[in-house]
């Protein structure tokens, strides 16, 4: 029930009149205090949506903290102009243990699934492990990030499948994140024990260079019953051709192999081979699948795109700084060259923005 203290005004043989509008103005007087509460609220709100305005407007990953900030505000806000209201102390108590209670409720139904999955997701966000255009490999699930969202991250698989992985496995399950430069690529082969392993260490480097891989080298893996197991590391600048890079280097494993005279065979093979009987290396010219298009492209279109929207909106971001510092200089000094360079900064902008909406037109399609 609302109420008034001005109770002393109700006296008796008092006109009509005069006490209604006392009452009304009293009245008003008790609505000034949720009155000012509901303007201040307002006021944090417009200017939290200004701060994240300028802070990262064309960011992708600042629009989770915008949501959750601005519910924040919002929600405290309607508890402080719920609690300024001018009604019982009783009642006052009845609504926000109804609120407590659905509060709770909420948080009890929903932890595992919809409310776990956003604070997974902010908790993401806050550590940021990976980013868009990355690849990571969780659950039996490996491929490029495409897109973050509150409840699940979407991610294109290496058999061009879109795989929608929630945030709460994410945040709860063992993730491997694949780094945007310097990418380790591996691969490994079993060689008999009559072959030395001197040979096959120059073989298998030779096979690294070949396939465009740095800072290369061997190890033994395992000493088997009948053979042994070489795995050859290499360094791959670019790792948008990961998984092509990794079929050449298999490749070219083959040729190096082949042309210092190793056969790969199996153990059983070896062991039933008679003497005299001729070595099982392929003869005619050494193939090679570095002038074969790359299958990355085709595999990872639509994550390819998304890497490039969220480079081209970091690259705006820079501009708009740079657009800003250039108008202030030049309200301070006219110069014609600071004008044509502000131009020329507009005029990229534009481009970019334009290049943004058709690659976002791509994602959508």
């Amino acid at each position: 029930m609302f109420y008034t203290n001005d109770v002393s005004l109700r006296t008796e043989g008092q006109n009509p009149t005069f006490e209604s509008m006392d009452l009304f103005l009293s009245y008003m007087h008790s609505l000034a205090w949720p009155f000012f509460t509901l303007l201040g609220v307002i006021l944090a709100l417009y200017i939290t949506q200004k701060t994240f305005d300028k802070v990262g407007k064309k960011k992708a990953q600042w629009t989770l903290v915008r949501q959750f900030t601005v519910f924040g505000i919002g929600f405290i806000g309607f508890i402080m102009v719920l609690l300024s209201l001018p009604m019982e102390s009783q009642m006052k108590g009845q609504l926000l243990g109804l609120i407590g209670i659905v509060l709770s409720a909420a948080l009890a139904l929903s932890s595992t699934t919809l409310l776990g999955n956003a604070l997974a997701s902010l908790m993401i966000r806050f550590m940021n492990p990976f980013k868009i255009g990355d690849f990571i490999r969780i659950e039996g699930s490996f491929g490029r990030v495409i897109s973050r969202g509150i409840f699940h991250t979407e991610v294109q698989s290496e058999d061009r499948e879109l795989h929608v992985i929630p945030n709460l496995i994410l945040a709860t399950k063992p993730m491997a994140v694949i780094r945007s430069t310097d990418v380790m690529v591996t691969a490994g082969v079993s060689l008999g024990y009559d072959v030395a392993q001197s040979s096959v260490k120059t073989a298998l480097l030779k096979a690294a260079v070949a396939a465009s891989l740095h800072d290369s080298f061997v190890f033994i893996t395992d000493l088997g019953d009948f053979s042994v197991s070489y795995k050859v590391h290499g360094i791959l600048d670019d790792p948008t051709h990961l998984l092509s890079t990794r079929s050449l280097l298999r490749s070219e494993m083959l040729n190096a192999l082949h042309s210092a005279g190793i056969e790969i065979v199996s153990p059983t093979f070896m062991n039933q081979r008679q003497v005299n009987e001729e070595v099982f290396i392929p003869k005619g010219r050494i193939a090679s699948d570095k002038d074969s298009d790359s299958g990355d492209d085709i595999i990872f279109d639509k994550a390819n795109v998304a890497a490039d929207v969220e480079k081209d909106e970091e690259i705006l971001e820079r501009l708009a700084l740079k657009i800003k510092a250039l108008e202030e200089a030049d309200k301070k000094k006219d110069n014609a060259e600071l004008v044509q360079k502000r131009k020329d900064y507009e005029a990229l902008k534009t481009r970019i923005e334009t290049r943004i909406e058709v690659e976002k037109k791509k994602l959508e399609d």
